[in-house]
């Protein structure tokens, strides 16, 4: 499966095929934990799948192909973060 192949709307199983290919593509399901609430587009419950082009352009965007700054990479400080604020309540 190519990314060119995918449809408009692409459940997960699929973009983890055609994003990592076959031999990785369970791994699509670290990358969404990761990235999800960072820019990655959501899945649309009614089109049953992620907006494909948009999932481009996020990829596109992380990896610095857009022409905009790179993505900052994440160093888990916002977990850290959010645990301490947490304890101090």
């Amino acid at each position: 499966m190519r990314f060119e192949d995918l449809p408009l709307f692409a459940d997960d199983a699929l973009l983890g095929l055609a994003i990592l290919g076959q031999t990785r593509a369970k791994e699509w399901k670290l990358f969404v934990a990761h990235y999800e609430g960072r820019g990655l587009p959501p899945l649309d419950a009614f089109a049953g799948g992620r907006y494909v082009p948009a999932v481009r352009q996020f990829l596109d965007r992380i990896n610095g192909v857009d022409g905009a700054a790179p993505f900052p990479a994440r160093d888990g400080h916002e977990v850290r973060e959010a645990e301490w604020h947490k304890r101090r309540s």
